[in-house]
């Protein structure tokens, strides 16, 4: 799915968190998304999932402005995994159900999602009952069973230990490689971001500057033929 900002204005009082006159994202596009503390990354995802609002400007989904049909298409993962009070195999297998999609492809979709986190001897455990680290894999696992055509995750990694925070970004890449979607991730980690994404998105100050990951970055600095927009 091709995203594209168009005069986009947000503020937090008097404020102003973003200003970004133009940018798109073409179809099938791995970005990472990173910037100081406060920056409003949080902010300008939840606006690019419909769950906030600018109060200039829009995005638009391959041309067209936000409807209620994009949320069959789109996914927002928060950094907190929140769960429903059901077993981890309902949680996974909702929004599919939503969907439409019900009976033995729904139980096979589930399954298959649940074995690609390594998590399949959860399926009948209480959501609630699970660790941090558990609940986000069965979380990552929900957000992408239905395959999204466009997925915002907001430091989705931010409670693994190592070798989850490594299942995590290998199933992230062969998502990517299989759908083709559209995927930003918000992510704290210079490393995190080398590993995954193609492209780099910074935000700062207002401004959102875009390059492409070909070298090695770290935290404070970008690397050269940095766009601005």
């Amino acid at each position: 799915m091709e995203l594209r900002i168009e005069a986009l204005v947000k503020r937090h009082g008097k404020r102003v968190l973003f200003d970004i006159e133009n940018l798109r994202l073409p179809t099938g596009g791995l970005y990472g998304l990173m910037g100081p503390n406060g920056a409003g990354k949080t902010t300008l995802l939840k606006m690019a999932a419909g769950l906030e609002k600018p109060d200039h400007g829009r995005f638009l989904y391959d041309g067209r402005a936000w409807h209620k049909g994009l949320f069959t298409e789109t996914t927002y993962l928060s950094q907190k995994a929140y769960m429903m009070n059901a077993t981890v195999e309902d949680n996974v297998g909702w929004p599919l159900e939503v969907r439409g999609v019900r009976g033995l492809e729904r139980d096979k979709r589930v399954r298959l999602a649940l074995e690609r986190m390594e998590i399949p001897e959860l399926a009948s455990r209480k959501a609630t009952t699970l660790s941090g680290g558990e609940a986000q894999k069965v979380a990552l696992a929900r957000a992408l069973v239905f395959e999204p055509r466009l997925l915002l995750m907001d430091e989705p990694a931010a409670s693994l230990d190592r070798q989850a925070t490594e299942l995590f970004e290998s199933r992230l890449i062969q998502y990517h490689s299989e759908t083709g979607a559209t995927i930003i991730l918000v992510t704290h980690s210079a490393e995190q971001a080398q590993r995954c994404c193609k492209e780099l998105l910074w935000l700062q100050e207002g401004r959102l500057e875009i390059s492409m990951l070909q070298t090695p970055i770290d935290d404070t600095t970008r690397g050269d033929g940095v766009g601005s927009f």
